[in-house]
């Protein structure tokens, strides 16, 4: 790609964030522009080039931006449009083979889905719907990628198509909420400057987007000026996915990023200068976040020390996250073989505190109610990827594509023990670790 055509698409994704904060309603057309314009690549091309894997991406990296708009056309948009993409990728491709462990993966979701029927009270459809989207999505993703051939190229591709919407979101919080406009008093959550949106969920996405860019300054060839470019893109989106104040994204987005930039000191014997690159990388995270807590007058340090804004250390809140999760595995103790159902958990939860409290960890939510077979779908994603790791480890010196398969299995196995599932992130995300990344003759630039 030539540099003025990257600079045109950066200005275009920067000015979708603008036009929707000035015009809301427009959301809702770029909803419906992304389904259209993907569609159409992926049947003009007959998916010869992963069309649906990047239009699936572009979905994933648009979904929280959307939700905060209101131009989702209905809350789950992210996760059933990815599927929906990846389904018709699999029309243009081989039916996956019956030795696909994905297969099995889906089929031990449906028991938890008839227990839910008999179980739940109220809003059947809609309960199992919402708690089983993240792994349906995650299910049939990876059936599509397992042992899929791919190129290094086309993988930086896909990661741009995460990168391009999250622009868009960091131009639209430019605009909705500067930081000058708002006093922070409190080391919680901020949901002002996380644009009126749940700011883990807006963390969990900025936080990706970090790792975007810091993939492009590292391993995509480039001039100074997109350098730059790049560059001021990572400052920008770290620095907002600060002021969400959520540590669960930001701390995910930075060990991504801290773990990237091990393996690539394994390897810095390919690259020129990289030492230099590396630590220079490494003092301008620290600046950031350095500055962010001083523009916040020490509250953000505050906050990743757990501390309230006198300096104490918070106590363990009411019905707090791990208050959640041990109830959970209390609930898989009694109910060890079918568990309780596919949202069950949630509605127990609320008869016993009269509170609608969502799960943070997908890993106790799913033995809680799935019992046993969730415990073998645990396994199935687990070991899945760890065997392909094992298979691949000797060349881990050698091919950078590793590199990638360390980075997402790290995103999902965080994101899901502080987001769950609500995102179709950490579905799509895990789906690509199953891809065989084959080396390029050439890497792109920009």
């Amino acid at each position: 790609m030539r540099d003025k055509n990257y600079i045109s698409i950066i200005i275009a994704h920067l000015g979708i964030g603008a036009l929707i904060f000035v015009f809301p309603f427009f959301a809702k057309i770029y909803a419906v522009v992304i389904v259209v314009v993907g569609l159409y690549f992926v049947i003009s091309n007959k998916n010869k080039n992963n069309e649906a894997l990047f239009s699936a991406a572009y979905i994933l990296g648009s979904e929280v931006f959307l939700r905060n708009t209101a131009g989702n056309p209905f809350y789950e948009y992210g996760k059933y449009f990815v599927m929906f993409f990846i389904i018709i990728g699999f029309l243009y491709d081989r039916i996956p083979k019956k030795t696909n462990p994905y297969w099995v993966y889906l089929l031990l979701l449906v028991p938890g889905v008839i227990t839910a029927i008999d179980n739940l009270k109220f809003n059947i459809r809609t309960t199992i719907l919402f708690n089983i989207s993240g792994s349906l999505c995650l299910g049939i993703c990876s059936l599509y990628t397992y042992k899929r051939k791919i190129t290094f190229n086309n993988i930086n591709t896909i990661l741009l198509c995460i990168g391009l919407p999250v622009i868009s979101y960091s131009a639209y919080l430019f605009f909705k909420c500067p930081l000058n406009n708002f006093i922070i008093g409190s080391t919680e959550s901020n949901y002002i400057l996380s644009g009126g949106h749940t700011p883990n969920q807006t963390a969990t996405i900025l936080g990706l987007g970090m790792f975007v860019f810091t993939t492009r300054l590292f391993l995509v060839q480039s001039s100074r000026k997109i350098i730059i470019i790049n560059t001021l893109l990572f400052i920008y989106i770290y620095y907002r996915t600060l002021l969400t104040f959520s540590r669960g994204g930001t701390i995910t987005g930075l060990a991504l990023i801290l773990i990237f930039i091990f393996a690539l000191l394994i390897n810095f014997h390919q690259y020129n200068g990289f030492k230099v690159k590396i630590a220079a990388f490494l003092c301008l995270l620290i600046s950031v976040f350095w500055l962010t807590s001083f523009q916040t007058d020490g509250l953000l340090w505050m906050r990743y020390l757990d501390q309230n804004p006198n300096g104490l250390q918070k106590s363990e809140e009411i019905n707090g996250r791990s208050d959640i999760a041990w109830s959970e595995i209390y609930l898989f103790e009694k109910n060890p073989v079918l568990g309780v159902g596919v949202g069950k958990g949630k509605e127990i939860r609320r008869h016993a505190s009269r509170k609608t409290i969502n799960s943070h960890s997908e890993i106790t939510r799913t033995l809680a109610e799935q019992g046993i077979l969730g415990m073998i779908l645990l396994f199935i994603v687990i070991i899945t990827p760890v065997i392909l790791f094992i298979k691949n480890i000797k060349n881990f010196g050698q091919n950078n594509q590793n590199v990638f398969q360390v980075c997402f299995f790290v995103f999902w196995i965080l994101t899901i023990n502080h987001s769950a599932m609500r995102v179709a992130a950490p579905s799509f995300i895990y789906a690509l670790i199953l891809l065989i990344i084959k080396k390029d003759d050439k890497i792109n630039s920009v």
